[in-house]
Formats: C-alpha cells, structure tokens, sequence
C-alpha cells in the first residue's frame, strides 16, 4: 500500500514538472509572438521596409512553427489572425499593390477593403499624373468614382460601429473624396485640399506689428463682447 501511494506521489510530480515546463515553453512563446508583432507594427508605422520585412519572417516562422505543432485553428483564428492584413501592410509599404488586391480580394475585414481601395488609387494616380490629354484624365476620375469609392463604402459598411474617437476616420475621408470628382482630381494629382479659412485667422494673414488678423476677434465664443478688447 505504502508503495502504492509512493508510486502515486511520483506520477504526480512527474506531472506537475511537465506542466510547469509546457506553461513556461507556452509563457515564452507569447513573448515571442508578441515581440516580434510589436516591432513589425512599429516598422510598418515608421516606413522602414527592411526592418518590416525582416519582423514580418520571424513572425511568418512562429506562425509555422505553430501548425506544427498541431494547434493551427488556435493560430488562424486567434494568435495570427491579423497575419494577412500584416502582409498587405507591407507590400504596401514596398509597392506591390497587385499583390494586395489579389490576397485580399475575398476578405470582409474593413482593413482589407481600405488596403485594397488605397492600393487601387495609387495605381490610378500614376496613371492620371502620366495621362497627358484631359479626356484621359477625366476617364481615371470616373473610374475611381466607380471602382474604388464602393471599397471606401465596404471599409465603413464593415468598420467598428462610429465612436470617439472615431475607429474609421481615415474612410470617412477617403469615401468623400472619392465620391466627388473635383476632390478626386485634386487627391490624384497629388494636391492637397482646397485652401480653406484656418480657424480663427484669415487665409491671407495681415502683416504688421500686431501680427495676423483674426476672424470677429471682437468676440469671444459666444458671442459675448471680449472684456479684454479696448477701444
């Protein structure tokens, strides 16, 4: 009986070391998924596609290692699930833009339709800033309208539902310039906005010593009289 219970009392060691090893060798893997995940979001932010690419095959490597050891679905659907957003982030970030539409053209995700519409823009910019008649142009502007504006809808149709701070802002813009043609001209040629007046200030500030003009400095908001304001 007393070897019975000696016997027991080692089976039960034995398996609480394994566990403490399988815990730990797991505790390290997640800091190795997590590192490497860090840096190469950090690298996609920063623009630097060489670190990118490097971050992106170690992050490729766990990403095998982890079907082989048989617990693919709990890599698919949860500790690598952003792995194709990733991808396509970087070969944004290099110009393979046809790579992004192909890999990402069956996704719901909203990230995969904002990479796609955006992808799609930069191949029709180099062709508007190419074209060299104005029928041309006007035909890339129509495609636009019609071909990557609805990927700017689809982004927003399947985005986060709108909070603050806003969890899809960049679409909202996206989808307003493409959905107007003088705003779709002016972005593929390269132009920024139409000159707008700055809060508070003129667009053409008033040199002197006083500094530029501001827009009813008479008041504060409000409406009320400035108690500061002489005169």
């Amino acid at each position: 009986m007393k070897t019975g219970n000696a016997y027991v009392r080692v089976i039960a060691k034995i398996c609480l070391l394994l566990l403490i090893v399988v815990m730990g060798a797991l505790s390290h893997y997640g800091y190795l998924v997590s590192h490497h995940l860090s840096r190469l979001e950090l690298h996609l932010q920063t623009y630097d596609a060489e670190a990118a690419r490097v971050e992106l095959n170690n992050v490729r490597y766990l990403y095998g290692q982890t079907f082989r050891l048989g617990l693919d679905f709990l890599a698919s659907r949860y500790i690598f699930r952003d792995l194709e957003i990733y991808q396509a982030r970087y070969d944004y970030l290099i110009g393979d833009y046809e790579k992004i539409k192909s890999s990402l053209a069956s996704s719901r995700d909203y990230r995969a339709a904002h990479l796609v519409g955006t992808a799609k823009f930069r191949q029709k910019q180099s062709e508007y800033k190419a074209a060299k008649d104005k029928e041309t142009k006007n035909k890339i502007v129509e495609e636009v309208i019609r071909d990557i504006n609805p990927d700017f809808r689809r982004a927003l149709e399947n985005s986060p539902a709108f909070g603050y701070l806003d969890p899809n802002f960049d679409d909202r813009w996206n989808y307003d310039i493409t959905s107007d043609p003088e705003s779709a001209a002016r972005a593929l040629a390269g132009e920024g906005p139409p000159k707008r007046i700055l809060l508070g200030f003129g667009t053409e500030p008033a040199k002197g010593k006083d500094g530029p003009s501001r827009l009813n400095e008479e008041k504060m908001p409000g409406g009320s009289p400035d108690p500061q304001r002489k005169g």
